[in-house]
């Protein structure tokens, strides 16, 4: 059975003091002690603040992961000294998602998608980037097709030689989006390192789409903002 834990960042426990989030950074921090990054004399208080995130960035460069600051599957599972897929992570207590109900117009491919991209620690401003650009590309049809190779194919509408990439489909919805943006984030790490950069340090809109037209490489932008900035007014106006 999977460990459930929640995606952590800078200002966890201070900007949200839910209980729940609160219990997750000491927990965070004791494992960051065992590791010996954070210091004896830090305190283990719940607030996640700049030595934490010191701490984290540290453990993820010693551990050779995405040096970020987030606590997302990776980094836990490093933690915890187990394997990616045996750690889940779950939305926080409070979150629309977490108690069944979609964010404004996140249901469907969307909200499952949006979800999986959570899992691999994007945050909201990313999340809306990549969904745009995917809502332009695919409408979030993991079995789109422009037509036979080397047109586009999946979410992303993969060409040329990485449409051979794309994961065989198993026609279960839910899996062949998990597998789609598993291959999304392994090029971002590998053959698209540089686009990779370019949006996982994105922290505005514009920034993300950048790391986005660096990944797709397209050459008509259609409604790729006008999507993107919709999504991200959902998701900041979250119920």
């Amino acid at each position: 059975m999977a460990q459930k834990h929640i995606l952590l960042q800078l200002q966890e426990g201070i900007s949200d003091t839910t209980p729940a989030v609160v219990d997750e950074v000491k927990r965070l921090q004791k494992w960051l002690k065992e590791w010996g990054m954070l210091g004896p004399r830090e305190a283990v208080d719940g607030k996640f603040g700049n030595h934490t995130n010191e701490a984290v960035k540290s453990f993820q460069q010693n551990q050779s992961l995405q040096v970020d600051g987030k606590v997302g599957q990776n980094t836990w599972a490093a933690l915890l000294k187990v394997s990616p897929s045996e750690v889940e992570i779950i939305h926080r207590p409070g979150d629309a998602a977490s108690s069944g109900n979609a964010y404004a117009g996140f249901t469907g491919n969307k909200l499952i998608i949006y979800n999986e991209l959570k899992t691999h620690s994007f945050s909201d401003v990313q999340c809306a980037a990549i969904l745009g650009c995917w809502q332009q590309e695919s409408s979030f049809n993991p079995y789109a097709k422009e037509g036979p190779p080397p047109k586009g194919l999946g979410l992303a509408q993969w060409s040329g030689s990485r449409r051979g990439k794309v994961p065989a489909f198993t026609h279960n919805v839910a899996t062949d989006i998990h597998n789609q943006v598993n291959l999304f984030v392994e090029e971002l790490n590998t053959t698209e390192k540089k686009a990779g950069n370019t949006l996982r340090s994105a922290t505005t809109l514009a920034q993300a789409m950048q790391g986005m037209k660096e990944f797709e490489r397209y050459g008509i932008a259609g409604k790729r903002q006008e999507y993107a900035e919709q999504i991200l007014n959902e998701l900041q106006n979250r119920v």
